[in-house]
Protein backbone atom coordinates (compact mmCIF):
# COMPACT_ATOMS: atom_id res chain seq x y z
CA UNK A 1 0.00 0.00 0.00
CA UNK A 2 1.94 2.95 -1.31
CA UNK A 3 -0.94 5.16 -2.35
CA UNK A 4 -2.26 7.63 0.27
CA UNK A 5 -5.81 6.99 -0.98
CA UNK A 6 -5.50 3.38 0.13
CA UNK A 7 -4.38 4.41 3.62
CA UNK A 8 -7.26 6.87 3.87
CA UNK A 9 -9.66 4.13 2.75
CA UNK A 10 -8.28 1.66 5.29
CA UNK A 11 -8.53 4.18 8.12
CA UNK A 12 -12.04 5.08 6.93
CA UNK A 13 -13.18 1.44 6.90
CA UNK A 14 -12.00 0.89 10.46
CA UNK A 15 -13.23 4.28 11.70
CA UNK A 16 -16.72 3.92 10.25
CA UNK A 17 -16.96 0.39 11.61
CA UNK A 18 -16.06 1.57 15.12
CA UNK A 19 -18.47 4.52 14.98
CA UNK A 20 -21.31 2.29 13.76
CA UNK A 21 -20.63 -0.24 16.53
CA UNK A 22 -20.82 2.52 19.13
CA UNK A 23 -24.00 3.88 17.54
CA UNK A 24 -25.77 0.51 17.53
CA UNK A 25 -25.01 0.11 21.23
CA UNK A 26 -26.53 3.54 21.89
CA UNK A 27 -29.62 2.57 19.86
CA UNK A 28 -30.36 -0.09 22.47
CA UNK A 29 -29.86 2.36 25.34
CA UNK A 30 -31.86 5.24 23.87
CA UNK A 31 -34.98 3.29 23.09
CA UNK A 32 -37.64 4.83 20.89
CA UNK A 33 -36.00 8.16 20.06
CA UNK A 34 -35.00 6.98 16.59
CA UNK A 35 -37.59 5.52 14.28
CA UNK A 36 -37.12 2.18 12.58
CA UNK A 37 -36.80 3.98 9.25
CA UNK A 38 -33.93 6.09 10.56
CA UNK A 39 -32.11 3.00 11.78
CA UNK A 40 -32.56 1.29 8.42
CA UNK A 41 -31.44 4.44 6.60
CA UNK A 42 -28.31 4.67 8.73
CA UNK A 43 -27.50 0.99 8.19
CA UNK A 44 -27.86 1.45 4.42
CA UNK A 45 -25.73 4.58 4.64
CA UNK A 46 -23.05 2.61 6.48
CA UNK A 47 -23.11 -0.11 3.82
CA UNK A 48 -22.65 2.44 1.03
CA UNK A 49 -19.84 4.23 2.89
CA UNK A 50 -18.03 0.95 3.54
CA UNK A 51 -18.45 -0.04 -0.14
CA UNK A 52 -17.05 3.33 -1.14
CA UNK A 53 -14.00 2.88 1.08
CA UNK A 54 -13.47 -0.66 -0.23
CA UNK A 55 -13.62 0.66 -3.79
CA UNK A 56 -11.06 3.31 -2.88
CA UNK A 57 -8.86 0.65 -1.30
CA UNK A 58 -8.86 -1.78 -4.22
CA UNK A 59 -9.23 0.83 -6.97
CA UNK A 60 -5.53 1.35 -7.74
CA UNK A 61 -4.97 -2.40 -8.07
CA UNK A 62 -7.97 -2.85 -10.36
CA UNK A 63 -7.34 0.13 -12.61
CA UNK A 64 -3.56 -0.17 -12.98
CA UNK A 65 -3.63 -2.80 -15.76
CA UNK A 66 -6.84 -1.81 -17.50
CA UNK A 67 -7.41 0.54 -20.37
CA UNK A 68 -8.35 4.15 -19.58
CA UNK A 69 -12.03 3.65 -20.39
CA UNK A 70 -12.49 0.92 -17.77
CA UNK A 71 -10.53 2.98 -15.22
CA UNK A 72 -12.77 5.95 -15.93
CA UNK A 73 -15.85 3.75 -15.58
CA UNK A 74 -14.62 2.32 -12.26
CA UNK A 75 -13.93 5.74 -10.74
CA UNK A 76 -17.19 7.10 -12.14
CA UNK A 77 -19.05 4.32 -10.32
CA UNK A 78 -17.11 5.29 -7.19
CA UNK A 79 -18.16 8.92 -7.68
CA UNK A 80 -21.81 7.95 -8.17
CA UNK A 81 -21.66 5.87 -5.00
CA UNK A 82 -20.27 8.91 -3.19
CA UNK A 83 -23.15 11.04 -4.45
CA UNK A 84 -25.62 8.40 -3.25
CA UNK A 85 -23.97 8.63 0.19
CA UNK A 86 -24.50 12.41 0.16
CA UNK A 87 -28.18 12.03 -0.76
CA UNK A 88 -28.72 9.41 1.95
CA UNK A 89 -27.00 11.65 4.51
CA UNK A 90 -29.29 14.53 3.53
CA UNK A 91 -32.33 12.26 3.93
CA UNK A 92 -31.10 11.24 7.37
CA UNK A 93 -30.54 14.86 8.32
CA UNK A 94 -34.07 15.73 7.17
CA UNK A 95 -35.49 12.92 9.31
CA UNK A 96 -33.53 14.09 12.36
CA UNK A 97 -34.63 17.72 11.92
CA UNK A 98 -38.29 16.78 11.45
CA UNK A 99 -38.21 14.52 14.50
CA UNK A 100 -36.54 17.28 16.52
CA UNK A 101 -39.22 19.76 15.45
CA UNK A 102 -41.97 17.29 16.32
CA UNK A 103 -40.52 16.68 19.79
CA UNK A 104 -40.16 20.44 20.37
CA UNK A 105 -43.78 21.05 19.37
CA UNK A 106 -44.88 18.26 21.68
CA UNK A 107 -42.80 19.61 24.57
CA UNK A 108 -44.09 23.16 24.17
CA UNK A 109 -47.69 21.99 23.85
CA UNK A 110 -47.22 20.02 27.09
CA UNK A 111 -45.83 23.13 28.76
CA UNK A 112 -48.65 25.27 27.39
CA UNK A 113 -51.27 22.82 28.61
CA UNK A 114 -49.78 22.76 32.10
CA UNK A 115 -51.46 25.76 33.73
CA UNK A 116 -50.58 25.01 37.36
CA UNK A 117 -48.29 28.00 37.52
CA UNK A 118 -50.86 30.47 36.22
CA UNK A 119 -53.11 30.22 39.31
Amino acid sequence: MHDPVQWIALIGIVGIGVVFTIETRKWRQIGSVMTRGQRILRAILLAFIEALFVMMLIGPWITVRKDPISSLLYWMICLILGLIVVVLALLDMRAVVSQYARLNRQMFSDLKGDDRFEK
